[in-house]
């Protein structure tokens, strides 16, 4: 049994070469003023597949590849800026980025007050890739970072020890740094799928209201707003507490309360009804007087003598 679980790797402008082997592929690599210092502390995959790292740099950038597997990581000094194909990212302290399985150029940027970029590493095991197949960053309002960050350091501590560790005691940090990496993530993908349900919801009512009067039906409004029926229905109950039918029917009856209290010359409880896209004339009534508490005729009754009464 090995007296620790932790290996550390020390590399200056003098021994790097093409880069630390902490990826399958580096190219490019070089220290920000041309000298400079890369330590990095690596625990090795156990039983879940979990390779976690800190790593500690005076400045450096270089362009990385890697193929299988998601890699998290966590700056605790300085800031990482990575650019992939299509996405830039900068991830600082008290953030969190999952970057999925591609080649990217990062730049690590150090910290004014200390001199050094610090950070944390978990490359998660290659079927993470399909269960969180997008490239994420997690902000600093996320409170389990800290303790995620914590978690790490006191395994790096505690693996770190001269007296033998045992195989248990490393499996089980692996499974406690899977949890709050899960706990995480869980949470991100709730709070993604929210924001998605709030401007599908804000598209399909701003969608409703300027085109009530036309034959609308739940397949065209998802159709313009671009998502499925399920979600459309899905983000309306959600987000307006209404399913969409009960949306655009209230929408229409707004707009015949609206015609019907213009007091224009002319104006019928018909024309209102028609003029808002409601077409049948008896269960518009129905529900206006539910929804207003009087007929439409009362509406515009009332809004009649105050244009009398004007006149």
């Amino acid at each position: 049994m090995p007296n620790s679980s932790v290996v550390t790797e020390r590399y200056t402008e003098a021994n790097v070469g093409h880069g630390p082997a902490l990826y399958p592929s580096v190219q490019d690599y070089s220290f920000d003023r041309g000298r400079g210092h890369f330590v990095h502390n690596v625990i090795e995959p156990r039983e879940n597949g979990h390779k976690i790292v800190f790593l500690s740099s005076s400045g450096h950038s270089g362009t990385y590849a890697e193929n299988d597997r998601p890699v998290i990581s966590l700056p605790q000094a300085g800031r990482a800026e990575v650019n992939l194909d299509n996405e830039r990212l900068s991830v600082g302290v008290g953030e969190m980025s999952l970057i999925k399985p591609c080649q990217r150029y990062s730049r690590m940027i150090v910290d004014p007050s200390s001199g050094t970029y610090e950070s944390y590493l978990v490359f998660l095991p290659k079927t993470w890739s399909r269960r969180f197949p997008k490239t994420t960053v997690v902000s600093s309002v996320d409170h389990r970072l800290p303790h995620l960050s914590s978690l790490i350091k006191f395994a790096m501590a505690s693996l770190s020890q001269s007296d033998a560790v045992s195989d248990r005691t490393a499996l089980l940090f692996e499974a406690l740094i899977e949890d709050a990496l899960l706990l995480i993530l869980a949470a991100e993908a709730t709070t993604g799928r929210t924001s998605h349900l709030v401007s599908v919801a804000k598209d399909a009512v701003a969608y409703i209201e300027a085109h009530y009067a036309e034959p609308l039906s739940v397949a065209s409004v998802a159709d313009a707003v671009g998502v499925s029926i399920r979600t459309l229905q899905k983000a309306m109950k959600s987000q307006t507490g209404k399913t969409m039918r009960s949306q655009l029917s209230q929408t229409r009856l707004l707009a015949m309360r609206r015609s019907l209290e213009s007091g224009m010359a002319g104006n019928s409880v018909t024309s209102a009804a028609l003029e808002a896209g409601l077409f049948h004339f008896g269960r518009a009534s129905q529900a206006y007087r539910k929804q207003f508490c009087e007929a439409p005729s009362e509406t515009l009754r009332r809004a009649n003598s105050g244009r009398e009464g004007q006149d």
